[in-house]
């Protein structure tokens, strides 16, 4: 699986989940930290068919403290505790949720800067260990 191909899900995964709840989220509840919201995200993923057996928790840990560092500041409240509420992902749709204002570039962004950090983490791309080198003819 290519790097991107796994951000993309990821990207996704995140996505959706927080369609699952986003909208219905009380907005008299607090803000999550960033602890939280990492936390709660990684427990997601690695319950996901596939994704926690290919990809280590200490990994996921870095991807999602990395995502939710790069959009945490400029996400609603509404949005964030929609994300901790989410119960469990669907890979159905890319972009379900209505993001408020500018919300799913500063996601897009974000998925972008984040996959350009871990672009050589073998743990991520799995071909960074697998590469073969064919001598020279």
């Amino acid at each position: 699986m290519k790097l991107h191909q796994l951000f993309k899900i990821i990207s996704v995964v995140t996505l959706l989940a927080i369609v699952v709840m986003g909208c219905s989220s009380d907005k008299s509840q607090a803000r999550p930290t960033k602890d939280e919201l990492v936390t709660h995200l990684v427990q997601l993923a690695k319950s996901q068919d596939g994704l926690g057996d290919l990809v280590p928790e200490e990994t996921l840990n870095e991807v999602y403290s990395c995502l939710v560092g790069e959009i945490y500041d400029e996400m609603s409240t509404e949005t964030l505790i929609g994300i901790k509420e989410v119960k469990e992902f669907d890979s159905t749709s890319e972009y379900p949720f209505d993001f408020k204002g500018e919300e799913k570039e500063v996601f897009n962004r974000a998925t972008g800067t984040c996959e350009e950090k871990f672009r050589d983490d073998p743990s991520l791309n799995p071909n960074l260990n697998t590469q073969e080198t064919t001598p020279a003819q």
